[in-house]
């Protein structure tokens, strides 16, 4: 692994028993698949799976026995003299059996030939759907995730904000009390404590909503967040490399395997047209044959040619879902493009917010402290600490924001262009 990239596999990678107490990303990706999006997908491909042997049984010979027993009202007989004695011949007798055994094997169908292939891309492309619910899924993770993160750490910088401000109002009503404050300095105090503890509530709403968020997504129950890591800012090369993965994202494989099954059902609905050819042979045992044997076979060939003019309405309307499947090919492969640029980008623009937001934070923290040691000796006021305490949390928030943005645009570049994360295969 390239010194590069050690940031972001510590944010994403797996799981050590160390770690089991803070829940990296890798934990819930790993669940992707317990989702019930990525559950439905794979009912639905054992579905076409299903369909494809059942297409599959129509093109192999088929055996069918049956067996009855009737109850005649009549016995149908007759007496055929044979000399000195007489023979009774029972055509149909009062209990009649019958057993035929039955052999059918499709000869030439070119219908149920390309039924089985369309039945069978289509089973191909169930699976692939799979993958594209799972890809869809971890997005959808990742991006909770980072939010999960991100509002934790806004959350402790929120709480340590409030007792900054609690302090800021317990300074400022005793100075004004001891006649080197205003009112003025309290009531500002109070209102930073104030929208501080708001900070704090709209954190908290978003910790938890986020936390359910992953817990409904994955099934996995959420702990405690782990620490922002801090990126180290790395470019990721050029986007040409990352723009040859979008041909395998899984978006695209579902969009070509839908293509490849409405041309198989465009052909199968054509050679619907065609005549078919089978061959029978049946074997039967009966009781009631009359003067004939009471077993006897038989075997033949038939030919069937149906032409109708829905079934060439039929192919038609093939031809054009199949037309309109490969627009969405192209769509999708286009999409997927945009895709990996757009994440590029995000990753491109983030480097330098990121730097310029870390940059923003440690001039905040410095003028803030200023601040206070100038509010300590006397040499600066309570409004000038107050504004340096509120600058210095925003740019706090500012640099979260930047940093989180930043690593789920790396983890989305990834899973746009079919990277690997946390050492699994993201299509």
């Amino acid at each position: 692994m390239s010194t590069r990239s050690k940031t972001l596999w510590a944010l994403i990678l797996a799981l050590s028993p160390a770690a089991a107490s803070a829940q990296p990303l890798g934990v819930f990706l790993s669940a992707a698949p317990r989702a019930a999006e990525v559950r439905e997908a794979d009912a639905v491909a054992r579905q076409r799976e299903a369909e494809r042997a059942q297409a599959m049984g129509r093109l192999l010979p088929a055996v069918t026995a049956r067996l009855g027993y009737t109850r005649n009202q009549y016995e149908v007989g007759v007496t055929i003299p044979t000399g000195a004695n007489a023979t009774r011949a029972v055509i149909t007798p009062e209990d009649q059996l019958d057993a035929t055994l039955s052999l059918d094997v499709p000869l030439l169908d070119l219908g149920a030939w390309s039924r089985y292939g369309a039945a069978r891309e289509g089973a191909d492309g169930a699976r692939v759907r799979v993958a594209s619910a799972t890809e869809g899924v971890r997005r959808t993770v990742a991006r909770q995730w980072f939010t999960w993160v991100a509002a934790t750490a806004l959350r402790d910088a929120a709480t340590r904000a409030i007792d900054a401000a609690d302090r800021a109002v317990t300074r400022t009503r005793n100075r004004a009390a001891a006649g080197a404050g205003s009112a003025l300095d309290v009531l500002r105090a109070e209102s930073d404590a104030a929208r501080a503890r708001q900070r704090l509530a709209d954190a908290e709403l978003t910790v938890d909503d986020a936390a359910r968020a992953l817990r409904s997504l994955t099934g996995v129950e959420v702990g405690e967040a782990p620490p922002l890591v801090e990126d180290d800012l790395h470019e990721e090369g050029p986007l040409g490399a990352w723009e040859g993965g979008a041909e395998e994202a899984s978006s695209v494989r579902a969009a070509r395997s839908d293509a490849r099954v409405s041309d198989a059902q465009a052909r199968a609905a054509w050679f619907a047209l065609a005549p078919t050819v089978n061959a029978t042979a049946t074997q039967r045992w009966t009781n009631a044959a009359g003067f004939g044997p009471s077993g006897s076979w038989a075997a033949g060939v038939s030919l069937a040619w149906r032409l109708d003019v829905g079934a060439l309405a039929s192919a038609r309307a093939q031809e054009a879902a199949g037309a309109a499947a490969r627009a969405r090919l192209e769509r999708s492969t286009r999409d997927a493009r945009d895709a990996v640029s757009t994440a590029w980008n995000q990753v491109r623009a983030g480097i330098p917010r990121a730097r310029a937001a870390r940059a923003e934070e440690a001039a905040s923290e410095g003028a803030a402290r200023t601040a206070r040691e100038r509010l300590s000796t006397g040499a600066g006021t309570e409004l000038e600490a107050l504004l340096a305490e509120r600058d210095a949390f925003s740019a706090r928030v500012s640099r979260v924001q930047a940093d989180a943005d930043l690593g789920y645009a790396r983890v989305l570049l990834r899973i746009a262009a079919a990277r690997r994360i946390e050492g699994e295969v993201t299509r």
